[in-house]
């Protein structure tokens, strides 16, 4: 006959052991996993908990393995216990300008007339992007100011000063969060040419209520705005910001979209000095290829070019084709942001490689319609595991 002590004794096994189990069957990687990575491994993604160690340490999680993790506030108000295998940042989006009738002054104030996507903000609501309310600002002067604003209040400043900041340039500045019905600003705008109604906030900032906790490291900022600025427009943007971010002691970290982009004034004639403005650039490696989202009007594509080859192409601009080889000191700012979604082992593995050889920083986690976890034997965590570790063989984890 079962006693209920030895009832009770199962039911504690059981309490303790379903938690492995489950996550095992779910997810590949460990805190563990970490000391097995060969470079840096940065992710746009919240990083998972982190255990002092014992059996917890062993359970596995969709973030691992990584380095270094972009995300939001709410997940960066608190210190990290001492030790922890991984860094932090805020993940902070560079504001685009949008032309909007009647308010942009001149052309060269804002040469953004076709991509009229307005920009995101703290605590705005989600929803189809059609119902969206976003905010539009009328020049590059004010996008970028904002975008300076909103690093300067995440890493600490008061509401005060970078409210006053952005009256003196006649920017509204406000806390999300904070008693603000973001609909009660909103207007309808003619934005772009030709011009389409919009209902949007205009030249409003809407920053963050709290801040980050002291070891968060700095900012990642995604620059993608695609508002045909100018290669020097864009390098006194960065070289700003980056001395805003500085002046509070942190880090600021590129990641952009591949090189060249002139919409984002990121070319050969720019992206060499921005890679010396900055503490870290990641330019991301494509391929073309795309799962398609017919949400946002994104076709389903295959592969443009090879991956590797594209990765080449993209050193030919940081080095003027060839003839000015980056230094140690430049490529150890570098990283490479590798997609989940089409990239092979053999590719995998020649990132993982080349990154070693060359001196590069690491590489960066695009999930690019991939969802990070899943059991072992699928081949994003392949890939990861390929990419992170040099553990190319296809049988990463067998067993676990």
């Amino acid at each position: 006959m079962v006693t209920s002590r030895l009832l009770r004794s199962l039911a504690t096994i059981l309490s303790i052991m379903l938690p492995y189990v489950a996550a095992a069957q779910s997810n590949c990687f460990t805190q563990t996993d970490n000391k097995r990575l060969t470079l840096e491994v940065f992710q746009i993604f919240a990083p998972p908990e982190y255990s002092v160690g014992g059996r917890e340490a062993l359970v596995p999680a969709a973030g691992y393995p990584g380095t270094d993790y972009a995300t939001s506030m709410n997940r960066l108000t608190t210190e990290l216990p001492r030790g922890a295998p991984y860094r932090r940042y805020y993940m902070l989006w560079a504001n685009r300008c949008a032309f909007v009738e009647g308010q942009t002054q001149s052309f060269e104030d804002c040469r953004n007339v076709s991509r009229t996507k307005g920009n995101g903000y703290p605590k705005m609501l989600g929803g189809p992007l059609s119902q969206q309310l976003r905010t539009i600002f009328t020049s590059y002067r004010k996008a970028n100011l904002c975008t300076i604003l909103s690093a300067r209040k995440a890493l600490g400043e008061s509401l005060a000063v970078v409210t006053e900041e952005g009256r003196k340039h006649d920017l509204r500045v406000m806390e999300a969060n904070a008693g603000l019905q973001p609909t009660a600003l909103a207007r309808k705008e003619m934005v772009g040419r030709p011009a389409s109604l919009q209902n949007v906030i205009t030249d409003t900032c809407i920053v963050e209520e709290e801040s980050v906790a002291p070891d968060v490291q700095g900012i990642l900022l995604d620059y993608e705005v695609f508002d045909y600025r100018s290669p020097a427009e864009a390098t006194a943007f960065l070289r700003d910001l980056h001395k805003a971010v500085a002046s509070y002691g942190k880090k600021l970290i590129v990641n952009t979209n591949p090189l060249p982009r002139a919409p984002n004034g990121m070319t050969e004639d720019s992206a060499r000095e921005i890679l010396g403005v900055v503490d870290g650039l990641i330019p991301t490696i494509s391929s073309g290829a795309s799962l398609g989202n017919p949400a946002i009007g994104l076709a389903t594509k295959q592969r443009q070019s090879d991956p590797i080859e594209n990765y080449h192409a993209q050193v030919k601009v940081l080095t003027r084709n060839g003839t000015s080889p980056l230094t140690a000191s430049e490529r150890s700012k570098l990283s490479w942001n590798i997609s989940l979604f089409d990239t092979t082992l053999d590719e995998a593995r020649f990132f993982n490689e080349e990154t070693k050889k060359q001196g590069y920083r690491g590489v960066m986690l695009f999930r690019n319609f991939v969802k990070l976890g899943g059991a072992c034997d699928l081949q994003s965590n392949q890939v990861i595991a390929c990419l992170t570790m040099g553990s190319c063989d296809g049988h990463f984890g067998a067993g676990r």
